[in-house]
């Protein structure tokens, strides 16, 4: 090659290499842009993290407060429920052990008792009816009135009238 091939070989590749630096310049500010950029997300999910991480503290404070508040109410609470469960053991022991059967033939006799009684009072109320049927009032007037007539003379001896 001559010497005149070589310069303008050396000049295009002195052209080309400035084009070269602009676009790696370029590359290194678009680096550095996305860079300051990824940063700028980094804080802000870092200052994120930090108000949950806060926000959980004081749920996790609340939650252990409410805990600590809570677990003597819940204590005395399962204390009176063991209580309420020994009770109702024993009641249910109690009502398995009753003898429905023979209360329920108790019951029957007691109405049967019951039943025999009132026949037997209709049948006196009956007996009483046919009694005071029988009597002839004419004739206890009448009587009444005798008695009257027989008694006057004593009772006006006594002063009565």
């Amino acid at each position: 090659m001559t010497e005149t091939e070589q310069k303008t070989e050396v000049q295009q590749q002195e052209e080309e290499r400035p084009s070269e630096w602009s676009e790696l310049t370029g590359l290194l500010r678009q680096m550095q842009e996305d860079a300051a950029e990824q940063k700028k997300y980094a804080r802000r999910q870092y200052r994120l993290m930090q108000v949950c991480t806060g926000i959980f503290g004081c749920l996790l404070a609340v939650v252990l407060a409410a805990g600590l508040v809570l677990y003597p109410k819940i204590n005395a609470l399962m204390g009176q429920s063991e209580a309420v469960l020994t009770n109702l053991q024993s009641a249910t022991s109690d009502i398995a052990q009753l003898d429905y059967a023979g209360t329920l033939g108790k019951v029957d006799s007691l109405l049967e008792k019951g039943e025999d009684g009132v026949a037997e009072m209709l049948e006196s109320v009956k007996h009483a009816l046919e009694i005071l049927e029988s009597i002839d009032i004419q004739k206890l007037n009448t009587a009444i009135n005798d008695l009257q007539t027989a008694i006057s003379p004593i009772a006006n001896l006594f002063g009565r009238k």
